[in-house]
């Protein structure tokens, strides 16, 4: 990082050049087809239950409220929850 740093601020680095040789990386319509034909699989696959996708997202959702509890009550709030069960 600090030598890329140091490249742009030496003024080695033209971004037309650079843009040039990106814009190569990528055939548009390849990426297309390649979206096209996951989006197929997934379309070709039977749903999961309601069950077990509450079951895999239910770990992610619980993490995500406590972490939204921890910024409501600010940093005492894993403190306040936990002291009832202590109790």
């Amino acid at each position: 990082m600090s030598e890329a740093i140091a490249h742009v601020s030496q003024g080695g680095h033209d971004p037309h050049h650079a843009h040039q040789r990106i814009r190569g990386f990528y055939d548009w319509t390849r990426v297309a087809e390649r979206t096209e034909v996951v989006y197929q699989e997934v379309l070709a696959k039977p749903p999961y239950p309601l069950w077990t996708r509450i079951q895999r997202c239910a770990l992610y959702f619980l993490l995500c409220e406590l972490m939204r509890y921890r910024r409501t009550l600010g940093p005492w709030a894993w403190v306040r929850l936990w002291v009832p069960f202590i109790q």
